[in-house]
């Protein structure tokens, strides 16, 4: 069972709620029927259509080659590291061993 001060203190809540909720003869809103939202808007012309095209374009052009860029360098930076990785783990061991094996004469 709630303490008096749960009580108290769902009592004192309820109360400003009650302070905070409008009348009851204002209008709330309340959304009854879905509105399908090309509705709303007329449909755009061929040349808004084609302005469009271009801007996103010329956008495109503008921006793309160097995002691009920042990627590729982020790749080629990577696979550089990671051949140089795997030259000194499996590369220069043989490479050492060549040598060795020229310079105690076996081929």
């Amino acid at each position: 069972m709630d303490s008096d001060e749960e009580r108290d203190l769902i009592r004192k809540a309820d109360a400003f709620m009650q302070r905070l909720r409008p009348p009851a003869d204002e209008d709330v809103p309340v959304l009854t029927e879905v509105v399908e939202a090309n509705a709303l808007r007329p449909p755009l012309s061929d040349d808004v259509r084609e302005v469009l095209v271009t801007e996103l374009e010329n956008w495109l052009d503008m921006h793309l080659p160097a995002a691009v860029l920042r990627v590729l360098d982020g790749v080629a930076d990577q696979l550089i590291a990671q051949i140089a990785q795997d030259a000194r783990k499996d590369l220069l061991p043989q490479l050492l061993s060549v040598l060795e094996n020229r310079r105690h004469g076996s081929p």
